[in-house]
């Protein structure tokens, strides 16, 4: 004799899950919807003005060195504001004639910037200074010695690179749209010159870049 008894599903978790599927698709159809019709794009960053002071290299051989750094945050959307939650930068020294990434110093990071809002088509300044804490002991043949000899000679260059973290997300008026959302951008050539043997301050080079882009790089400073 069959003693297989069949149950079925109570109604209620049938329509659960029927309204728990239809939720999760409507959520999809509306981001596709929002991003087609907002066209949503990421913030650029661009350096608009640095001056180096105050680079020295003494015994130990130990760094010290003051970036001050003017940066434009461009907002490239046409309907949408960028509310921007912090930003933390950070300064590192670049090894000469190096191009493998990990050839780089970080020397001073700090957050930078109460937050801050950018409307569509437009842009704002964040300004800034990054100096290196006390005790930043440096290698004596990658870091001291060229720094040194760059100082001396007429002409002779230093080049550092600058790193920003921030987080911001999307604005549509008086409300967000998404989540909290995550940039890590990359400054990648600032090079300095030191005309001046009095004051020794160094000023950005015409081989500077002034864009900046996104970092997908893996550091193991940060």
């Amino acid at each position: 004799m069959d003693t297989t008894v069949t149950r079925s599903i109570p109604r209620w978790q049938v329509i659960f899950a029927c309204c728990c599927f239809i939720l999760v698709l409507s959520d999809e159809l509306f981001s596709f919807i929002q991003d087609a019709v907002l066209r949503p794009q990421t913030p650029v960053f661009q350096i608009d003005s640095a001056v180096l002071t105050q680079l020295d290299v003494t015994a130990g051989p130990e760094l010290t060195a003051t970036l001050d750094l003017t940066v434009l945050v461009i907002n490239p959307n046409v309907k949408l504001g960028l509310d921007f939650h912090s930003i933390e930068a950070m300064l590192f020294y670049k090894m000469m004639n190096k191009d493998d990434p990990r050839e780089i110093l970080l020397l001073a990071a700090k957050p930078v910037s109460p937050p801050f809002y950018v409307t569509s088509r437009n842009q704002t300044v964040v300004s800034f200074k990054l100096s290196t804490t006390s005790n930043t002991f440096v290698d004596q043949d990658k870091v001291a010695k060229p720094i040194s000899e760059a100082k001396a000679r007429p002409g002779g260059t230093v080049r550092f690179q600058i790193r920003m973290l921030a987080w911001w997300n999307y604005r549509r008026v008086w409300f967000n749209i998404g989540g909290l959302r995550f940039s890590k951008v990359l400054c990648s050539l600032l090079e300095f010159v030191f005309d001046d043997p009095i004051t020794e301050t160094g000023t950005l080079t015409v081989n500077s870049s002034r864009a900046c882009e996104e970092d997908y790089t893996k550091f193991s400073q940060y």
